[in-house]
């Protein structure tokens, strides 16, 4: 049982901290839906980068990261590089067509 206290004892130490009132504080100053301020984007739409496929998707598509922003790349495959341009762009991902 003395393993368990331990395992339990490492969580309750944070919660001790000042961190909440920093938390607190970056809440404030996001401001609600717009979330433009969180995320600097990479990518924007209508741009052509280069890309390297790294992962396929759950649907298939390849995963490829500009500057660790996600990018899905449909008909990408693994370990392949290609010029894509990003045809829409989300809070945390964005979906590029690769170039022909």
């Amino acid at each position: 049982m003395p393993e368990e206290d331990n395992f339990d004892d490492q969580f309750d130490e944070p919660e001790e901290t000042e961190t909440p009132d920093e938390e607190t504080t970056d809440t404030e100053n996001t401001g609600g839906d717009d979330s433009e301020p969180e995320f600097d984007k990479p990518v924007s739409e209508g741009e052509t980068v280069e890309v390297e496929v790294e992962d396929l998707g759950e649907k298939g598509d390849g995963i490829a990261r500009v500057d660790g922003f996600v990018v899905f790349v449909p008909g990408g495959e693994v370990g392949e590089s290609y010029d894509v341009e990003v045809t829409s762009v989300g809070r945390k991902f964005a979906f590029a067509e690769i170039q022909e």
